[in-house]
């Protein structure tokens, strides 16, 4: 099997993985898509999630955030992952979309704060989980790397403003040079307009003189920056 990442990257990685979902056993072994799902959820669902529980109960006291969770991957994520790796996608259409639904289920259910920014980090981790670990998927997922989104997050919006000198979205001021995601002056859970977030996702595919060195891959590109900003802090 040819694998989308190397065996050190899936090494490296391990570490960040939450080990409330899957064990380092279990995701050396592979995961299946509801899995990296649930893996993706739980890098969002720390502060940026807060009280949902409460929002949901609200509007159903026999409900809980996992319980939503499960049901919004089972009946929206992973068929419109398997509509991805069984037709030709525009995969930006696809993302929208996605995203929409997500809004849309999570409204319905009592908790109207699940926006793009969330939505977004949600999909687009659960890709990286699936790209290091879900091993019956590698030839599906690679025909996208070209095109799968990096995950807006505190960690990467440093390299995208230093590095690329491109704006993360929802960032309201026009000077970069005094952006620092870690002095708190950057939320990417606000990200809300997704016409700004995809603008930035297609600024990155527009470094070409970066991308190269990662096979033409964002995704790569990200795994990469990712490594270095957490290991110099």
């Amino acid at each position: 099997m040819e694998y989308i990442f190397s065996e050190e990257d899936r090494k490296d990685f391990l570490p960040s993985v939450k080990m409330a979902i899957v064990t380092k056993k279990d995701i050396n072994a592979g995961i299946d898509l509801e899995t990296a799902f649930r893996c993706g959820y739980l890098d969002v669902a720390r502060a940026p999630l807060r009280g949902i529980n409460i929002a949901l109960q609200k509007k159903n006291r026999n409900t809980s955030s996992k319980i939503i969770r499960d049901k919004c991957i089972k009946d929206f994520i992973i068929p419109d992952m398997n509509m991805l790796f069984n037709n030709e996608i525009d995969y930006d259409g696809w993302h929208q979309d996605l995203c929409e639904k997500i809004f849309v289920f999570y409204k319905n259910n009592g908790y109207d704060l699940f926006t793009v920014g969330k939505a977004q980090k949600w999909i687009n981790m659960s890709i990286k989980y699936a790209c290091l670990y879900d091993y019956d998927h590698q030839s599906q997922l690679s025909k996208y790397m070209d095109v799968f989104h990096v995950p807006i997050d505190r960690y990467i919006a440093n390299p995208l403003a230093n590095k690329l000198h491109i704006k993360p979205p929802c960032y309201e001021k026009d000077d970069l040079d005094i952006f620092d995601a870690d002095k708190k002056n950057y939320s990417w859970s606000n990200i809300n307009d997704y016409d700004d977030y995809l603008i930035c996702q297609k600024e990155i595919r527009g470094h070409a003189d970066v991308l190269n060195k990662y096979e033409n891959s964002p995704l790569r590109w990200e795994f990469d920056a990712w490594k270095k900003e957490r290991d110099s802090k």
